[in-house]
């Protein structure tokens, strides 16, 4: 049976007793074996509104015969009897339950993705993790989880930004000011552009983390070619094709745009890029949405950075 994990945090109320309860009915709910739960981890909000209360946090670690969809649903009848409320992304909540690990399963859909694509990126999900799970691998890296807890806070911060054919450079990401949070800036350099190879705060030789910015068509292609990297090896089966992502057959509503420079857009430089980085592929259909994601980004390099310096302390 796979070895699951899920993540828990709190910021309204009673939250030490919001993750004791949510704990409880999820054993109830669920068919969870081997249960092991890590130290839980108070820290600030990473990307949320600015007021926002800090959170307590911890992971949980156990194996099931539940199908990833069953899990789910249960997760979220959990947050539903807690309370928790969904009238603001990434806004405050009694209760936050996510599934990030199932066995070596890679899944995406609407509704629900594995591995949950930000578990990496975030220090209070990836400490409490490797108190129970550190020597579990990521499906698509193939890295531990310990091994991207050093990467993290033993690597000087860097992003590359590799932009979709179709997109033009966003205001944030040209003006490096807003991205200091009053401390050393993180350095960033865009790719994937002919006329916007650049570099926005300074020199980026070997990055820490690849932030792919995609328009409305692209975040699902993109992620079948990184798959097929990462897990078949090399570029897919008869080249590269136009534009540099994958077509589906019969589906020309997913076919990349025709006068996309290969040269510059195609996969065999986003692999290069790729190889051996933990990416994020952040879907800029919602404008704002996508500049929270990115600065979310940068704030939690900065906060694997601080942590790296100092003792992480728990909340027991």
């Amino acid at each position: 049976m796979p070895v699951c994990l899920i993540g828990m945090g709190s910021n309204l109320g009673d939250r030490r007793r919001h993750l004791q309860k949510a704990l409880g009915a999820m054993q109830q709910a669920a068919r969870m074996g081997d249960v092991q739960v890590s130290p839980w981890f108070a820290n600030s909000s990473v990307g949320g509104p600015v007021e926002s209360a800090p959170f307590l946090n911890g992971v949980v670690r156990f194996w099931t015969s539940d199908s990833p969809y069953e899990l789910f649903r249960n997760l979220r009848q959990v947050e539903d009897w807690l309370g928790r409320t969904r009238d603001q992304w990434w806004g405050p909540r009694t209760i936050d339950l996510d599934l990030l690990l199932y066995g070596d399963l890679v899944l995406h859909d609407p509704d629900l993705t594995i591995p949950h694509p930000w578990m990496l990126l975030r220090p209070f999900v990836l400490w409490p993790t490797i108190q129970v799970a550190g020597e579990l691998c990521h499906p698509h890296l193939g890295w531990s989880m310990r091994s991207f807890w050093h990467h993290w806070v033993h690597s000087p911060p860097s992003i590359a930004v590799w932009l979709t054919s179709e997109l033009d450079p966003p205001s944030w990401l040209i003006e490096p000011m807003a991205l200091s949070h009053d401390e050393s800036p993180v350095p960033i350099k865009v790719w994937g552009r002919s006329d916007q190879r650049m570099s926005t705060t300074g020199s980026v030789p070997r990055p820490t983390v690849l932030v792919i910015l995609a328009g409305r068509k692209s975040p699902a292609l993109y992620r079948s070619v990184l798959a097929r990297r990462v897990i078949g090896g090399g570029v897919p089966r008869g080249g590269v094709p136009r534009g540099g992502v994958l077509r589906k057959k019969g589906g020309p509503d997913e076919s990349p745009r025709r006068d996309a420079n290969p040269a510059h857009d195609g996969a065999a430089q986003l692999h290069r890029l790729a190889a051996g980085v933990p990416h994020l592929i952040i879907d800029t259909t919602d404008a704002a949405k996508a500049h929270q994601q990115f600065l979310a980004v940068v704030e939690s390099l900065l906060e694997f950075r601080r942590m790296g310096g100092t003792p992480v302390t728990c909340a027991n």
